[in-house]
């Protein structure tokens, strides 16, 4: 089964994105911390992982010692689109911007998960 790692510090869009996911037949794992998600992601790397973008230092983290991690990012920022593509420049395989679709983040995550 593949395994999700969603890591956001609102307990609500964790719960959302981890109910959407699981529905879809993935395993997930929650974190509510960078901190934390890093941890567990190093004691057993996920097949992707789905992070806010407010906390940059996941992604810098995972990307690096986990050169190949699937990475997607989610910012709730309205005037965000420069933070996506930073977020993209340092390793995201794709970005939503909040509020998304289900169908948006489940087609992010069957892409990310399709790619080399």
């Amino acid at each position: 089964m593949t395994r999700i790692l969603v890591i956001d510090d609102d307990a609500n869009i964790l719960e959302i994105l981890a109910e959407m996911l699981t529905a879809a037949g993935y395993e997930v794992v929650a974190a509510s911390s960078g901190r934390e998600g890093i941890k567990l992601y190093r004691q057993a790397p996920f097949d992707l992982v789905v992070t806010d973008l407010i906390m940059p230092e996941v992604l810098m983290e995972v990307r690096k010692d986990f050169p190949k991690a699937k990475i997607i990012t989610l910012s709730g920022n309205p005037y965000g689109h420069s933070s996506l593509e930073a977020s993209r420049a340092l390793g995201a395989a794709r970005t939503l911007r909040k509020p998304f679709s289900e169908h948006q983040l489940l087609e992010a995550v069957r892409e990310v998960l399709d790619s080399n």
